[in-house]
């Protein structure tokens, strides 16, 4: 480790390290070591006294600041000599090396992920990484994506060079993640690659976190020619749309122009959570998407949303246009209340025409209905079902 880190300057970047220095200049690699030494003599003073206070954190005591104002004048190489030296230096607890080593690591990834990948991949045998290293070494390639899309696919490509036998597979998928948010034209390059080709659309919906990021991705798509992965953009973002609320996501849907199919996608990536906009995100689905696109998903949405708040969901029913959407919520929602109020239910469907609609919400309804009464009796003959005696 310290001949390696004597090979480099204080910024990091390699040098000749036989290379005469002038007269009366310091060597880097001891420059280097006397830097490391005084950051582990800073920490040793901090862990003493955080000892005798009984508190780790000390968030206000000059040995904290001492120690970070050292810790932060570190080039890379200095902080990766640290964080072995941490491992063997006396006086220090198991708490405090691994406390200050995950502190030292995420320094590291944030600041100078290439070289937290030199660090994490050459002195694992020697720094216990606790079964974080392909964790780390995921989270560090991200980093390093964010930043250098290039640099991050030729360092996996030499590492499988070095290591023919090793899995790199979730490492690729997670730089095709980061790929998809900060460059999605190489993300669909290289998604066969990157083993991202499934769910691709959805992963660059959800990495777009705002409107402005949903504009140039949905703008991006809609050049591209792919209707799938455009369509997957919308299924992915569609959480997030909801999750914001209906007044601040439906301006920005209204702005883009939302296609029929883009907005089938939306509905069919809602999950079943019922908030306090439900009614008016599926007054905006029957408004945008194609009905039979949507239809199933919104039966579903009724039937959860009902048991949750029945005056709601009345109100809105009650404000359906006659048609087949009106007939299909009634069905729902006559199957959402059954097992509180069974003869409201039987109620609703009779106002159904017949058809397989109505057949299957009195299936349902006589399964969910409580008790084995007189009137659940009357019901069945009613909608000609034959109970088992």
């Amino acid at each position: 480790m310290r001949a390696r880190a004597a090979a480099l300057e204080v910024t990091g970047e390699p040098v000749d390290p036989d290379r005469p220095t002038d007269a009366g200049t310091a060597d880097p690699g001891e420059e280097s070591s006397a830097k490391v030494a005084g950051v582990v003599a800073a920490l040793t003073a901090l862990a003493e006294e955080a000892e005798a206070r009984d508190d780790l954190a000390l968030h206000n005591a000059p040995a904290t600041y001492e120690f970070m104002s050292r810790l932060a004048e570190l080039s890379p190489s200095d902080l990766a000599m640290f964080l072995e030296e941490l491992q063997t230096a006396p006086g220090l607890s198991e708490e405090v090396r691994f406390r200050f080593t995950h502190g030292g690591l995420c320094m590291l990834i944030g600041d100078h992920p290439e070289a937290a990948l030199d660090f994490l991949t050459d002195f694992e045998d020697r720094i216990p990484m606790h079964g974080m290293e392909e964790a780390l070494i995921a989270l560090t390639l991200c980093q390093l994506t964010a930043e250098d899309p290039g640099a991050a696919l030729q360092w996996i490509a030499e590492f499988e060079k070095e290591h023919p036998d090793a899995s790199t597979s979730n490492w690729r998928k997670s730089v095709g993640g980061i790929l998809a948010k900060v460059d999605p034209a190489e993300a669909i390059r290289l998604a066969s690659e990157l083993g991202i080709e499934r769910g691709l659309g959805a992963k660059m919906g959800r990495s777009a976190r705002n409107h402005e990021e949903r504009t140039r991705l949905i703008e991006f798509l809609r050049a591209h020619g792919d209707d799938h992965l455009r369509c997957d953009a919308f299924h992915g973002m569609a959480w997030f749309l909801v999750d914001m609320g209906f007044d601040r996501a439906e301006p920005w849907l209204k702005q883009i122009q939302v296609a029929p199919d883009e907005a089938a996608a939306i509905v069919r990536g809602w999950d079943s959570g019922v908030t306090s906009d439900t009614g008016r995100w599926m007054d905006w689905a029957i408004e945008h998407a194609e009905e039979e696109a949507v239809m199933k998903k919104l039966r579903h949405l009724m039937g959860q949303w009902t048991p949750r708040n029945r005056q709601l969901a009345e109100d809105w029913l009650a404000n359906l246009e006659e048609g087949r959407i009106r007939e299909v919520m009634t069905a729902a929602y006559a199957e959402g209340i059954t097992s509180r109020d069974p003869q409201a239910a039987a109620k609703a469907i009779a106002s159904l025409p017949q058809g397989e609609e109505r057949r299957e919400a009195a299936r349902v309804i006589l399964y969910r209905w409580p008790g084995r009464g007189d009137d659940r009796a009357a019901f069945a003959k009613r909608e000609g079902i034959e109970l088992e005696q």
